[in-house]
């Protein structure tokens, strides 16, 4: 007698387990997620690169190159997002503060220019 309610025991959590799930043999139906891909950078073997500015001290040319190379391609780095006509904009920005204090402020972190160019 107990066998008998063990098995109708497992006979009802098996079909309470298959109810959600398709019938065996056929496909599943799963519909893929909305989610918008990031954009691929491909290895070319080509490396651009910033040419050296040819005064160290100011990078204000180094920059703006970065940002017409860059275009409208987005990077966020450090919690930070930036594009080509942010970079540009900042490299032709005027005002009486450096360049390096102008993207401290404009990026709200500390920021080793030299480095990030």
């Amino acid at each position: 007698m107990a066998w008998a309610w063990a098995v109708a025991l497992v006979m009802a959590l098996g079909l309470l387990a298959s109810a959600g799930s398709p019938a065996f043999g056929e496909p599943l139906s799963v519909e893929p997620p909305s989610v918008e891909l990031p954009r691929v950078l491909l290895p070319d073997r080509r490396f651009d690169v910033i040419p050296p500015p040819v005064d160290p001290k100011n990078l204000t040319p180094s920059l703006g190159f970065a940002g017409r190379r860059l275009g409208d391609w987005s990077i966020q780095l450090a919690g930070v997002q930036f594009d080509g006509p942010r970079l540009e904009a900042l490299a032709q920005a005027p005002g009486p503060d450096p360049l390096e204090v102008r993207v401290r402020e404009a990026f709200g972190r500390p920021v080793d220019l030299q480095d990030f160019v």
